[in-house]
């Protein structure tokens, strides 16, 4: 807060535009580039950021937001953010969860300090540090997260996440494993 910073864009598939229309003007994310944008925040607070190039389907749905602290605040969250995945006393509900999160989303997702490190989708080490999930579309909670696994295209339609199919017992190990995820 109150010093510019710096960010990195870079895109997977698509053109998409970052933009938040407080902080800074829009700046493009080109598959294959990595562009920079510097923004400045002068208050504390959330801020709403959205891609502003049509980039497929689910456009409308690309939120995210831009959280302005002080320098403390950052620091100490930076810090919190670096912190490997701990699987120390896990239950037989959260080793059974880890173990299909490794078997059915691992191809895509990363976990640090797991043998999980998909590259193609956002990295869950600290999923539940998130106000939303979804690219902005849901309020972050264990039943939005079940929610978004086992019905993805219904929530985002052509979303690059699939719908997945688990039984009662898989979901709730599942959320058992996703909520060590802090």
């Amino acid at each position: 807060m109150g010093e510019p910073v710096r960010i990195r864009l870079e895109s997977a598939g698509v053109i998409h535009t970052f933009w938040v229309p407080a902080l800074a003007g829009k700046t493009q994310a080109i598959p294959g580039q990595t562009n920079q944008q510097w923004i400045q925040a002068d208050a504390p607070g959330i801020y709403r950021g959205q891609c502003s190039q049509f980039c497929g389907a689910q456009h409308a749905h690309m939120a995210f937001e831009v959280v302005a602290q002080s320098r403390a605040d950052f620091a100490a969250w930076s810090t919190s953010q670096a912190m490997l995945h701990g699987s120390a006393n896990q239950t037989a509900s959260v080793a059974a969860g880890h173990e299909l999160f490794n078997e059915r989303c691992a191809g895509c997702h990363a976990v640090r300090g797991t043998s999980a490190a998909g590259a193609l989708a956002p990295d869950l080490t600290h999923l539940n540090s998130r106000r939303l999930i979804a690219a902005g579309t849901l309020s972050n909670s264990p039943s939005n997260q079940l929610d978004w696994i086992e019905h993805a295209q219904r929530v985002k339609p052509d979303a690059w996440m699939p719908s997945m199919t688990l039984t009662k017992a898989e979901a709730e190990n599942l959320a058992a494993f996703l909520a060590t995820l802090q």
